[in-house]
């Protein structure tokens, strides 16, 4: 017997219009009579309703908001901490940095402290004096005391600092101005305009020029550093 000879089947589907435009496929029969449902196509998705909710809710500001506010009651404590640390090291290495200068202007002038002689050329310069002080340390000088802007064999001395330095901390940060006394007083004394440090000319010593109650972070007041 021979084999059946392989017969295909067309189906033929008519078309209706869709609510989108086109047409969509309908039941049909093929050429032998066959009766085919159409294929049903994918529902067309719908927007989901949470996709449209981008904002925050009032919740999530307000646990944003608090969260916010926690970090910068810690950080800020120390960063004022920090920032006031970093003006006492400040403080610390200016009164080294003149007491050194003072101490090698006095070994290389027969014992004498800076501003105890004078440094010649008149305009205030005469012993005691802030402008005899500053130029024994910023000019060069004799052995004498005398001082100049420019060296020579007389004024073979220093300079021992390039500018006296500005009080870095207190009501008077930013003064560079030098009050010289014989002995010290009370802090406090001496008018605060302008004045940073205050200069014993009888003893060679220095110290900041800062009231009693300006107390730094070890607890000991700054004009006693």
């Amino acid at each position: 017997m021979s084999p059946r000879p392989y017969r295909f089947r067309a189906v033929f589907l008519s078309r209706r219009p869709s609510r989108r435009g086109g047409d969509l496929p309908t039941a049909g029969r093929d050429r032998l009579g066959a009766t085919h449902p159409a294929r049903a196509l994918p529902a067309a998705r719908r927007p989901d309703r949470r996709s449209r909710a981008n904002g925050f809710s009032l919740i999530e500001l307000v646990i944003v908001i608090v969260i916010i506010a926690i970090i910068a009651a810690i950080a800020l404590p120390r960063f004022t901490n920090a920032s006031l640390l970093a003006q006492e090291a400040k403080l610390r290495s200016d009164l080294q940095m003149l007491r050194t200068a003072i101490a090698c202007y006095a070994a290389e002038h027969g014992g004498r402290w800076p501003s105890s002689t004078s440094a010649g050329g008149g305009m205030g310069t005469e012993p005691c004096g802030a402008l005899t002080f500053e130029r024994h340390l910023t000019w060069y000088t004799a052995f004498d005391g005398r001082a100049s802007e420019q060296p020579d064999k007389t004024y073979r001395f220093g300079p021992y600092l390039q500018r006296i330095p500005a009080l870095s901390v207190g009501e008077n940060e930013g003064s560079t101005g030098v009050a010289c006394v014989n002995a010290f007083g009370e802090p406090g004394e001496i008018p605060t305009s302008g004045i940073g440090w205050e200069y014993n000319v009888t003893e060679g010593l220095i110290r900041s020029h800062t009231p009693a109650r300006e107390v730094g972070t070890n607890g000991v007041p700054y004009y006693q550093w």
